[in-house]
C-alpha cells in the first residue's frame, strides 16, 4: 500500500485530506506539528508527505530541509500545501527540493493527479535504481519482465516453454487460479504454486490438494520474504488480479517492492496477466517500468 503523511496543525485540514486521499485509496499517516511528522518518518514507511508551511515551533520548510538532508528520507518526495501564495515562497519551498508546491484553497482533483504523478515519477527512479545496482553485482542479477496474454491456453504455452528449457516455475496467484490451473495444466505438479489470499491476519501454511503442494502467501510482503529461498527459478506473478484487489496504484509500489528482491535473489520474475484486465493507459505505465 501507499502511505502518504500528512503533516498540518489545522485538524480540519488535516481530516479533508484523509477523506479525500482514502477514496483514492491511500493509507494515510496524520501529524499536527513538525517533530511529530519527523517522529513518524522515523518509526513508519513513508512514501510521500504533503506538508503545510506555516505551524508553530518547528515550520514546514525545516521540517522538509531535515527531511532531504537525512539519508534514510531524502528519497521521500514532499508536497507543500499553504495558504501561502507568493512567487517568493513557491521557489523557496521548490529550493528546499520539495517535489511540488499547492497553495490552499486547492483543487482535490489537481492534488490528486500530481500526487499520482509524483509517485509514477519517484517509482520509475527507483526502479531505475534497482537495475543500477544489479549490474553492479552481475552475480547475483534476476530479469524482470511483463507478458500479457488473450488466453488461459495461451499463458500455459508460456508456462510450458519454461519448463521445456528445463526451469523451475513458480506461479502465484489467488485459489481460485491455483485451482483452475492445477485442473488445466498438465506441468502443475511440478511447479511451486504460491496462493496469495491479501489475508495480512493470516499464516504462511502449507497445504495439499490432490498430490499437488500450495503455500498460502497471506500478503505480497510474505511472498518478497519467500523470494530469499528461491534461486535461479522463474516466477510469474499475477498481474491483473492484484490490480483487481490492490487498485494500479499499490500494484505499481508491489512491482517495485517484488522487483528489487527479485534481481538480488537470481530470480526471473514475470507479471502475467489478460490482456483485457488493464487499459491501455496502463498498459503503457507498466511498459515504462521495463523498459
Amino acid at each position: 500500500m501507499v502511505n502518504i503523511l500528512i503533516v498540518d496543525d489545522e485538524p480540519d485540514t488535516v481530516t479533508l485530506l484523509e477523506k479525500i486521499l482514502e477514496i483514492e485509496g491511500y493509507d494515510i499517516i496524520k501529524a499536527y506539528s513538525g517533530k511529530e511528522a519527523l517522529d513518524r518518518l522515523a518509526e513508519l514507511d513513508v512514501d510521500l508527505v504533503i506538508l503545510d508551511i506555516m505551524m508553530p515551533e518547528m515550520d514546514g520548510y525545516e521540517v522538509c530541509r531535515r527531511i532531504k538532508t537525512s539519508m534514510k528520507t531524502a528519497h521521500i518526495p514532499v508536497i507543500f500545501l499553504s495558504v501561502r501564495s507568493s512567487e517568493i515562497d513557491i521557489i523557496k519551498g521548490l529550493k528546499y527540493k520539495a517535489e511540488d508546491y499547492i497553495t490552499k484553497p486547492f483543487n482535490k482533483q489537481i492534488l490528486t493527479a500530481k500526487i499520482k504523478a509524483i509517485l509514477k515519477r519517484t517509482m520509475k527512479s527507483e526502479l531505475g535504481s534497482i537495475s543500477k545496482k544489479t549490474k553492479e553485482k552481475p552475480e547475483k542479477i534476476g530479469s524482470l519482465g511483463i507478458v500479457m496474454f488473450k488466453s488461459s491456453k495461451d499463458f500455459y504455452g508460456i508456462i510450458e516453454e519454461y519448463m521445456d528449457k528445463g526451469k523451475t516455475v513458480v506461479f502465484a496467484a489467488s485459489l481460485p487460479k491455483i485451482l483452475q490451473i492445477i485442473t488445466e495444466q498438465k506441468y502443475a505438479k511440478k511447479m511451486k504454486l504460491f496462493s496469495i489470499t491479501f489475508n495480512k491476519n493470516e499464516e504462511l501454511i502449507k497445504k495439499n490438494i490432490g498430490n499437488t503442494e500450495i503455500i498460502e502467501v497471506p500478503t505480497l510482503d510474505d511472498l518478497v520474504y519467500l523470494f530469499g529461498n528461491l534461486k535461479e527459478e522463474t516466477v510469474f506473478v499475477s498481474l491483473d488480479e492484484i490490480n483487481a484487489i490492490l487498485g494500479f496504484s499499490n500494484t505499481i509500489i508491489s512491482i517495485l517492492k517484488l522487483s528489487e528482491k527479485a534481481v538480488f535473489s537470481g530470480i526471473d520474475l514475470i507479471f502475467c496477466g489478460r490482456e483485457d484486465s488493464i487499459t491501455p493507459e496502463q498498459r503503457t505505465i507498466l511498459d515504462s517500468l521495463f523498459k
